[in-house]
């Protein structure tokens, strides 16, 4: 149902950057045309700046757009399913869910 599942604008990104040819591009909007995207805000953004330095101080490196997605989902308190669980480490309070 549309509304009912909801992604980052930066998971968005991802996908469409990853759909190579025009058959997967089309797979990729057809997949996510009823989701709600998330957009980036500058709350988003310190509570991921926040998340991405209690993970440095504690000797884990997260990319800026995992920080960025992490948040998000914290911060609408969601799900993160992923097939990556190594691209979001014990980080406190993040519903994780194995894609695979």
């Amino acid at each position: 149902a549309a509304g009912l599942t909801k992604t980052s604008v930066i998971v968005y990104h991802e996908l469409l950057f990853g759909a190579a040819t025009p058959k997967a591009q089309k797979a990729v909007a057809e997949l996510l045309g009823g989701w709600e995207i998330l957009p980036v805000d500058a709350k988003t953004a310190a509570e991921a700046a926040g998340i991405r330095r209690r993970q440095r101080a504690a000797g884990t490196t997260l990319s800026m757009a995992d920080s960025l997605i992490a948040a998000t989902v914290k911060l609408h308190n969601l799900k993160l399913v992923t097939a990556d669980l190594k691209g979001f480490p014990e980080i406190e309070t993040l519903n994780l869910r194995d894609l695979r």
